[in-house]
């Protein structure tokens, strides 16, 4: 199912009570004020039993939702292609001794066709939008810059309502050329809207790597050049 900012930045729930017309919320794990204008209501975890999530309770929530400040990501892997394989590269990033690993871009023989989806076959689509988006009025998880800080890469949460989840938001992977402005949204074929995008990370200055999650145990990493736009690694990763 999609996620729900509210769900997730708040899992359990709270209760209002007044004390000397003071408000006070309370919800279980920390204390926050989310802002001046807030300044007298006190989130407080306590243990209370969680009421069930109703739209209005929902609704509720988001009143003392902060803005989540973006992850700034790690400095870019840099990459020798005189010297080095990039596929051994990107292979560094998760744990071989806990994960087993299905190469997608080029499965042995006797996993193709039947435990290969099709949906991964097939270039990566930059749908470009600048005109129709506003990165100072979205929701920014993650922030990574290549090398030379011509591309900037955003792992944004993106409304994605349904008839009953109007607060539900899905994983994207936004890519900003920084020389001429443009904005552009990876998509692919394999794209999950129900998973999540994470862990946003460059190669040198044109592969960008990131996770999507497809199950407990499981998660795919994706390597694409943004200059070519293509797949330069796309593989499963089965983890204990």
């Amino acid at each position: 199912m999609f996620r729900s900012r509210s769900f997730l930045l708040f899992i359990l729930a709270f209760s209002v009570s007044a004390c000397a017309g003071q408000q006070r919320a309370i919800i279980k794990t920390a204390t926050y004020v989310p802002s001046a204008q807030t300044a007298n209501t006190q989130i407080n975890l306590t243990n209370i039993s969680p009421p069930d999530m109703t739209p209005t309770f929902v609704a509720l929530l988001t009143q003392f939702a902060p803005p989540p400040k973006p992850n700034i990501t790690a400095t870019p892997l840099a990459f020798d292609a005189t010297s080095q394989n990039l596929i051994s590269i990107i292979d560094t990033l998760f744990d071989h001794q806990m994960c087993t690993k299905t190469d997608y871009l080029t499965p042995v023989a006797d996993l193709a066709p039947q435990y290969i989806p099709n949906y991964r076959i097939g270039k990566p689509a930059f749908n470009e939008f600048t005109e129709q988006v506003d990165l100072q009025k979205v929701v920014i998880e993650e922030i990574a810059d290549n090398i030379n800080k011509n591309y900037r890469a955003y792992l944004v949460d993106e409304p994605a309502p349904t008839a009953t989840c109007t607060d539900c938001i899905r994983s994207r992977v936004y890519i900003q050329n920084q020389l001429n402005r443009r904005i552009y949204k990876l998509d692919w074929n394999g794209y999950l809207p129900s998973r999540i995008l994470f862990n946003l990370l460059w190669v040198d200055d044109t592969v960008l790597t990131f996770y999507q999650s497809i199950g407990p145990h499981s998660d795919e990493l994706i390597g694409v050049d943004v200059e070519k736009r293509e797949f330069v690694y796309y593989a499963g990763l089965s983890c204990q």
